[in-house]
């Protein structure tokens, strides 16, 4: 497993906004909506 600090340096911009909004909005921790996010954006 990652822990955050490297998924933040491997995160676009785009993607750490579009991960803070699903963390915020599905009530989320941080790590695992920036894992969501990565992952959909990796399909």
């Amino acid at each position: 497993m990652f822990d955050l600090d490297e998924l933040i340096a491997v995160a676009y911009k785009r993607e750490r906004a579009s991960s803070r909004r699903l963390a915020k909005g599905a009530a989320l921790g941080e790590y695992d909506a920036l894992v969501r996010t990565l992952t959909k954006a990796a399909e």
